[in-house]
């Protein structure tokens, strides 16, 4: 599972090497439904420019059976992780984590969303 943009492009990869499914979610999606499509919607807290966002997912592409990790690119304050979570559980899915390259949330945000990454942004030379 991975958020519109950058994060479709990483998640594909990830669940391509690890031979698993992958969900997309979409921001404030708009575009006309099939038929047989139901949305599941959720709301993120205010992110890092004080915005909230609408999130989307299909929700046929989850089951009560499935393990969801999110991958994306960065996470900041958490918000749309968050979201997605609320996302996952409203299928009724299993919530495993946040698989990111780069972490910048407070440890409360990484304890309670189960981030994982391979760097913090305190250790790069910025």
């Amino acid at each position: 599972m991975s958020p519109e943009s950058r994060g479709f492009t990483l998640g594909a990869a990830v669940a391509l090497t690890l031979g698993v499914g992958f969900v997309e979610i979409r921001k404030d999606s708009k575009r006309a439904l099939e038929p047989s499509e139901l949305l599941l919607r959720s709301t993120t807290p205010p992110d890092y420019n004080q915005r909230g966002l609408v999130l989307t997912m299909n929700r046929n592409l989850l089951s009560a059976r499935d393990r969801v990790l999110l991958v994306d690119e960065w996470i900041v304050t958490g918000a749309q992780a968050t979201a997605a979570r609320d996302l996952v559980e409203a299928a009724e899915a299993k919530w495993i984590g946040v698989a990111v390259i780069l972490d910048d949330v407070s440890s409360d945000v990484r304890r309670r969303l189960n981030v994982r990454s391979l760097l913090r942004n305190h250790e790069l030379p910025w």
